[in-house]
C-alpha cells in the first residue's frame, strides 16, 4: 500500500472550464412529459460551477483524509483508509454504487472515528472506502462484474486489516458488492449491513399466492423500469459507445450523472434535493478528473455478460430502508432472505444515504453494530 495525495490537473480544469462556457446546448423537448433532465436544470447547475462553485474545494475535501493505492489481483485499486481515534477499533468497509464515487462516505468519515459507547466502552472505526474498479481513482485495467470486485476487495481487506473481522455497507452496486463478499468470505465479516438489496428479479417473476407488499413492489418495479432504466439498457450493452458523449462534453456528463442524482435522491419538504449543487459537481468533476465516465458504465456490462446468481447469506445482517430510496423491498422479503439482527425504516433520505443525511446513516451503522459485537 503507498499513500498518495489527490491533485488535480491544472490543464484539465482550463478545458473543462472552456467547454463548460462554450457548450452547445440541445432543443428543448416537450415539457410536460418526463423525458430527462430539463435544460433549465443544466444551465442552472453549469452556470453554478463557472461562476460559484470553489474550483479547489473538492481537492481541499479529499485531502482532508489519508489515501493509498494498491494492486490486487492485477487491478489498481485507491482507498481512502481512516483510523478510529480510540483504543477499540472495528474495520468498516464502506461501498459505492453508481452513479457514485467515494464521495458518497466522506461527510460521515468524521463522525465515524470518533466513536460511540458499546457495551459500556468506547469504541469507533477503522474507516476504508474504495473507489470501485473502474471508478474514481481506481485506474481500469480490465472489466469486473460485482462477483469479481467482491473477490478483490477481499483481498484489499486482507492488506488492509489482516485477520481482523469487519463490516461492510454498501448501497446499489456497492450493495451486490457487498453481498458477494458475505458470500464468498463469511468468515471473515462481522456483519453485512445494505442500505438496498438491488432488484429482486425472483420476486418480479412471482404470478400466485402475492402478499400485498409484493403486489405493491411488482407494480412499482414495473413502474421504475418503464421509467429510470434507459440509462441501465445502454451501459449494460453499449457503453464504449455512451462514452464519447459524457467524456468530452463535461454538460453531457453532468446532465448524465445530475439526472439520476436528482431523480433517486431524497427530497426536503419543498421539493428539493437533499443533495447541494456542491455535492453534484463535487461528482462531476471528479468522473471528469478522472475520465472514468465509460469504466465506471462498463460494470452494468460486465454485470450483464457474466455474473452468476448470488447464493444463501448466513451472515448476521442488518438493513436500513431510506423511506426515499427506488425500489425499496417487502420488508417480508428481507426477513425471509436474510439472517437479520437489525432491520430499520428511516423516515428522511434517499437513494445516496450517507451523503445525503450523514447523520441519519452514522446512526444507523452504529445501532447495526450494537447487534453484533459481542465482545
Amino acid at each position: 500500500m503507498k499513500r498518495i495525495s489527490i491533485n488535480f490537473s491544472k490543464a484539465h480544469k482550463n478545458l473543462l472550464r472552456a467547454k463548460l462556457e462554450y457548450a452547445k446546448w440541445p432543443v428543448q423537448l416537450d415539457e410536460d412529459i418526463n423525458n430527462g433532465i430539463s435544460i433549465e436544470q443544466v444551465k442552472e447547475l453549469t452556470d453554478y460551477w463557472l461562476n460559484v462553485y470553489d474550483w479547489s474545494s473538492l481537492e481541499r475535501h479529499l485531502n482532508q483524509f489519508n489515501h493509498y493505492e494498491t494492486e490486487v489481483a492485477g487491478q489498481h485499486l485507491h482507498f481512502i483508509y481512516e483510523h478510529g481515534k480510540t483504543e477499540r477499533r472495528i474495520p468498516l468497509l464502506l461501498l459505492h454504487g453508481w452513479p457514485d464515487s467515494i464521495l458518497r462516505y466522506t461527510k460521515v468519515i468524521d463522525s465515524l472515528t470518533q466513536g460511540f459507547t458499546l457495551n459500556g466502552e468506547k469504541v469507533s472505526y477503522d474507516v476504508i472506502i474504495p473507489s470501485l474498479p473502474g471508478f474514481g481513482f481506481s485506474k481500469f485495467q480490465h472489466g469486473v462484474s460485482n462477483e469479481e470486485i467482491a473477490e478483490i476487495l477481499v483481498q484489499l481487506m486482507k492488506q488492509a486489516v489482516g485477520d481482523r473481522p469487519f463490516i461492510i455497507s454498501g448501497g446499489d452496486v456497492g450493495s451486490s458488492v457487498a453481498r458477494y463478499m458475505a458470500s464468498q468470505s463469511p468468515q471473515a465479516l462481522l456483519g453485512l449491513h445494505l442500505t438496498d438489496v438491488g432488484i429482486i428479479r425472483p420476486l418480479l417473476k412471482k404470478t400466485h399466492s402475492l402478499s400485498l407488499e409484493e403486489a405493491d413492489y411488482q407494480e412499482r418495479a414495473q413502474t421504475f423500469f418503464e421509467t429510470e432504466t434507459g440509462y441501465m439498457e445502454i451501459q449494460a450493452t453499449k457503453p464504449q459507445t455512451l462514452s464519447f458523449g459524457i467524456s468530452d462534453s463535461p454538460v453531457g456528463l453532468l446532465a448524465w450523472l445530475g439526472e439520476k442524482y436528482w431523480a433517486w435522491s431524497g427530497k426536503d419538504q419543498n421539493g428539493d434535493s437533499l443533495l447541494s449543487p456542491e455535492d453534484m459537481i463535487h461528482l462531476v468533476y471528479l468522473y471528469w478528473e478522472t475520465n472514468c465516465a465509460a469504466t465506471a458504465a462498463n460494470v452494468y456490462l460486465e454485470n450483464a455478460t457474466k455474473l452468476l446468481p448470488l447464493a444463501n447469506l448466513t451472515v448476521a445482517t442488518g438493513i436500513s430502508l431510506f423511506e426515499q430510496d427506488v425500489m425499496l423491498p417487502p420488508t417480508t422479503y428481507v426477513k425471509e432472505h436474510y439472517n437479520l439482527t437489525y432491520l430499520h425504516e428511516v423516515a428522511q433520505g434517499g437513494h445516496f444515504t450517507a451523503m445525503e443525511v450523514p447523520k441519519l446513516f452514522v446512526n444507523e451503522i452504529m445501532a447495526f453494530t450494537r447487534t453484533v459485537w459481542t465482545e
